[in-house]
């Protein structure tokens, strides 16, 4: 495997576990401030738990499905599936407008899996072949004919 290749997994994988946690404190944050307002919807209103819990659940879903979009892109990565590479640009891309990390880690992604190398390992591209010989010896103005000697 491509050291690009690797370095996008490793990338994939952080964004994976780190989106995995994010849910899981947004749903702590949910359960906690529904246990602490009451049942007293002016309460709620007031101490915006009603907020927290209607953007919380929002911001759950997005960060389970991408995390688990992620850490399984990561592994179709290691088997050199085809879609694998689709998926890891558009996670690239996700991760740009999030400001700096985000965006360096998404460019590094992008260049990543975009490289000659990572797109030979993935087998979307023939690698080149570079013939050298040394008995060709490269054309100078002594080796080349003279007009006039034809």
């Amino acid at each position: 495997m491509p050291d690009k290749v690797k370095l996008a997994r490793l990338v994939l994988k952080v964004f994976g576990f780190l989106g995995l946690l994010t849910a899981a404190a947004v749903l702590f944050l949910m359960i906690y401030s529904q246990s602490v307002a009451g049942s007293e919807p002016a309460l709620k209103h007031l101490s915006g738990v009603d907020f927290i819990i209607s953007r919380g659940l929002l911001i759950l879903i997005v960060g389970l499905v991408l995390s688990l979009v992620s850490l399984f892109t990561a592994s179709g990565l290691a088997r050199q599936k085809k879609w694998a590479w689709v998926t890891g640009l558009l996670m690239g891309v996700i991760l740009l407008p999030l400001i700096p990390l985000g965006t360096i880690f998404g460019l590094k992604m992008i260049f990543c899996l975009t490289s000659h190398d990572s797109r030979v390992w993935l087998q979307l591209a023939k690698p080149e072949v570079i013939k050298k010989t040394a008995a060709e010896p490269e054309p100078t103005s002594e080796n080349e004919p003279d007009q006039q000697d034809l």
